[in-house]
Order: structure tokens, then sequence, then C-alpha cells
């Protein structure tokens, strides 16, 4: 026993064991001595393979990476000679090894690229339809992706940190700010399977590239402020060290200075898909036709020129737009619609009026209302021309073309109930066609179109009511919204009853704090204030 015998020596060992008896030993005493020893005959030393394993890679990883340079003119192998493991590693390295075609690989890629298309098409025609209508944002989905697998199978295979430096994040931060985020997390799952396949279905490379690309992705998630893209940064570095370190933590397969590489290379991730996305989606934006965040927050600036127009021209929808745009952005954070857009867009809803201001009571300053002196028929034309007239002035001006659909959307295809009343009083309903008094529309298609027509609505019938308690602004917003509802304009958008009522106490909460009671200051004396030559009682402290 104090022999090294491993289980496989076992069995000669017991064969040994008569040969090294006493010779003194009776042959009664050897049998005995023979088959005591061999039946007490155990192994002393095992093979402890993930011992072996670890010390391999403990050897491994501290052996230095050895480095040839080839120089220009050099011959890399010569005709005849016989072709050594480095010989093979100069050629592939030159680019002039041309390995044989593995039918295997191919039919497997073919099947998960094909696989992975599929899927992507039947989630674009059953969730995302809207996006096929729309060439350049299936070419951008289309180029963006193509660009990333190419990148993943060409920096990745052979590599240990590189691909955790990769900022694929950034794709899912490009996608879900130009696009939106329900496609960026469902592309972001087939990056992660694609990166996770290529780097030789490798789970932490996969896992890694989809936590990441979701933290960039609920980062920007409304965005709003560049500021966001910092906190994208800081985020996505916290995730991806997150996953490293729990695929290292259960068998502890690399060592503590790869693990430290490794999260070095996750923090750089970070910072690089958020710099990555922050330089790159304002110019995919203007180049694929996409309104983005900095076009929005520059519509958004008052000094704009029709912006300014309308204020100096019709200031009287000017104020309208602003508290539409305050109604409307309310709505849109309580549903989740973008609240952005909806803010800006209720800005320049009303546009068209700037081509004839006076035409609209809330610039009538006089109180003379032209329309005294017009007919029912050719009021209306007047008015509903401002949708039209706006088109006209979105073009001229060059607004983003999703400013430019809201402004015939926010009217639908309605009646100017006024002025059609007004004709069926002096004609006959017989005899007048509800088609002259009609918008061209479209009807609402979007949340964010639904949301300025019902904002539009509400916030003119609560203005032309002198009551405004609290129960009298909730009925006329519930009547506004139901009025929409029962007139079918709704029926084009994906705004649900509950969306409705969310909308209906957003609108009555911001309508409160517009028209909410003031209190009437009493007179006070003249002598009190300071005020010289005005009769007793006229010197008054406004309400604020």
């Amino acid at each position: 026993m104090r022999d090294k015998i491993r289980p496989s020596q076992l069995a000669e060992a017991k064969s040994r064991v008569r040969s090294r008896l006493s010779a003194n030993l009776t042959w009664v005493q050897s049998a005995l001595a023979d088959d005591l020893v061999r039946s007490f005959l155990r192994p002393t030393e095992y093979y402890n393979s993930q011992e072996t394993e670890r010390q391999l890679r403990i050897a491994a990883n501290n052996v230095e990476p050895v480095r040839f340079n080839i120089e220009k003119d050099e011959v890399a192998v010569r005709e005849g000679s016989v072709i050594t493991p480095l010989d093979i590693e100069r050629l592939e390295a030159l680019g002039l090894r041309q390995p044989a075609v593995r039918w295997e690989g191919l039919v497997s890629t073919s099947l998960l690229v094909g696989t992975l298309v599929l899927a992507l098409a039947f989630y674009l025609l059953r969730f995302q339809p809207q996006l096929l209508e729309d060439p350049r944002h299936l070419l951008l989905m289309g180029l963006s992706l193509a660009l990333v697998c190419l990148v993943a199978k060409v920096t990745i295979p052979g590599r240990s940190i590189w691909p955790y430096v990769l900022p694929f994040a950034s794709f899912s931060m490009l996608i879900a700010i130009l696009l939106n985020h329900q496609l960026a997390t469902f592309l972001t799952a087939v990056v992660a399977l694609i990166v996770g396949y290529v780097a030789g279905n490798s789970l932490a490379l996969a896992t890694f590239v989809f936590v990441s690309g979701m933290a960039g992705i609920l980062s920007v998630w409304r965005l709003q402020r560049m500021i966001s893209f910092l906190w994208a940064s800081l985020f996505i570095a916290a995730a991806n060290v997150g996953v490293i370190v729990a695929f290292w933590l259960p068998g502890q397969e690399y060592s503590l200075g790869t693990v430290l590489a490794l999260s070095a290379a996750g923090l750089a991730n970070g910072a690089l898909s958020a710099a990555l996305a922050l330089g790159s989606f304002s110019v995919l934006g203007n180049l694929f036709g996409i309104t983005t965040i900095l076009q929005l927050l520059e519509l958004a600036h008052p000094n704009q020129p029709l912006l300014r127009r309308l204020q100096l021209e019709a200031p009287g929808t000017y104020y309208h737009s602003i508290v539409v745009g305050n109604l409307a952005e309310q709505a849109a954070e309580a549903i989740g619609a973008d609240t952005l857009l909806v803010r800006v867009a209720s800005y320049y809803h009303d546009i068209g009026k700037v081509e004839r201001p006076y035409f609209f009571i809330e610039n009538q300053v006089d109180g003379v209302n032209v329309h005294d002196q017009l007919d029912p028929k050719t009021s209306a034309q007047v008015v509903i021309a401002h949708v039209t007239d706006g088109l006209a002035l979105a073009r001229k001006h060059k607004l983003p073309k999703r400013i430019a659909d809201l402004i015939p959307q926010h009217h639908g295809t309605r009646l100017a109930t006024y002025f059609y009343g007004q004709a069926v009083g002096q004609l006959g309903e017989d005899v007048v066609d509800p088609e002259d008094f009609r918008y061209p529309g479209p009807k609402p298609r979007t949340k964010e179109a639904a949301l300025i027509m019902l904002a539009d609505g509400v916030e003119a019938t609560v203005r032309s009511t002198p009551q405004h308690s609290p129960e009298k602004i909730d009925q006329l917003v519930r009547e506004a919204i139901n009025e929409k509802l029962a007139e079918g304009q709704l029926d084009e958008c994906d705004l649900t009853l509950r969306d409705l009522d969310t909308v209906r106490q957003s609108f009555v909460s911001v309508l409160l704090g517009v028209y909410h009671p003031r209190i009437e200051y009493p007179a006070l004396p003249k002598v009190a204030l300071g005020i010289k030559g005005l009769p007793e009682g006229q010197a008054k402290a406004g309400p604020s």
C-alpha cells in the first residue's frame, strides 16, 4: 500500500501479491496471506479531473501570447513543405487559407436565420403592421440588423474579451428611439440569439447582449432629455457587470483577473453604447425621415417662425393651443402615449388659422363677428379650410410628417355643427347637404391624434361655458368624449374604454387647475394705496 496504485492498476497489483510474500512462510500461510492482502488492497492514487482542468486553465492563462511579425515580401509557406499549425495561423492571418466548406454548418446557420426571419415577419404582421406601410422604416430595421449580425460574425469568433466591448446595446437604443420600444425588445432578443450562436452557443454572451440591450431600451423609454443617455450608460454598465459576475460565481470558470477584465469591458460597453446612440440617432432620423427628440424640442421653442407668427397674428389660437398641449400631454402621460409628440403637435394643430385669424372666435377681440355677414355654408368652408391651410404651411415650413399628419386628424370627419345647425334652421334639413359642412379627415389613427382631438374639443367646450364648478367641468368633459365616441371618430385608433376614462380624469384635473375659483378682493381706500386723483372705490387690488 506504500506504492502508487491507480484504479486501472489494481488487478495487476493483486496479481503481484504472492511474489512479494516472505519465502519463510509455509504454503498454507502464503495462501492465507495472499487472500487477506488481495481482499484489503485498494487504489492509493485517483485522477481528479476538476483539479486537473483548473490547473490547466491557470497554466494557460499564465502563458504569454507569442507574436510573429510577417514582413513585406516574406514567403509565408514554401511549395512542397509540410504545413505546421504555425503555418496555418500565418495563412489565416494573411487571409490566404480557404477551409473546406462544412455543409452541416451552412445548413444549421440557414435554419437559424430562416427561423428568426419568419418569427420577425410574423411579429411585424401581428403586432407592428404599421411598420410594413413605411419602406424607410423597414429599410432602417433591416440594414441595422444586418450590420449588427455582420459585426458579430467578423469580430466575435476566436476572441474572449472583445465581444463584451462591442456596443450591441446601441442597436437596441436606436430602434427604441427611432421606431418603438416593443420592436426594439423583440429585435434585441433576435440579436442576442445570433450573437450567442456565433460565439459557439455561448449562453453567457447571449444573456449579456440581451440584458444590456434591455437596460438601454428602458433607459431611453420616453426620452425627452439628453441627460438620459448618461443614465443609460450607467445602467448598461451596471447590467453588464451583473451578468458577468452572475455567470462567474457558480463555477468560477475564469480567473479573477479575467473576470476583472470582462467587467472593465462591460463598463466600456455601457459608455460606448450610449455615445454611439447619442451620436447617430439624429443623423439616422433625418436620413430615414423619422422625427427625433431633437427636432421635437426645437419645434417646441416659442421662437419658431410658425409659432411666433401664431402668437402675433392669432393670440387667442396660440393660447388655446398651449392649453390643448397641456391637456393632451397630461393625458398622454396617464395612458402611456408619446407625451413630447402630443405637446408639440398640439402647438401646431391649428396653425392654419393664421391665414384668416379673425374668422375664429378666440381671435375676435373687438366683438365683431365676421360670420354674421356670411351664409352658414361659406362660414363653414372658411373654418374647415384651416385644416388644409395648416397642411400647406406644414409642408412649406417642412414640419416633420408625424406633426403634419396630426393636423387633419384632430378634427377627423366631424361636422362643423354650429354652421350646419344654422343652415338647417334657415333652409331645412332636406336641402342642406351635410358633406358641405364636414371636415376632410382622416379620423384619428393613433392615440396621440385622438388625444389632441379630445383635448381640442374639451378646451373649447369648457371655455365657452360660464360655469366652471368641478361638477360642471366633469359633466362637460364626459359629454365631449362620449360625443366623439358615439360619432365613431375614435374607431381607427387604439384607445380603450379604460384609456378614455383615464383621459377624462386627467382632463378634469387640468381644467380644474385652469379654472379654479378666485376670490374677489375688496376695494381699498386710495389713501392706503398712495394713489391720488382717483375717486374713492376705484382703487382695487386685482385678484391673482
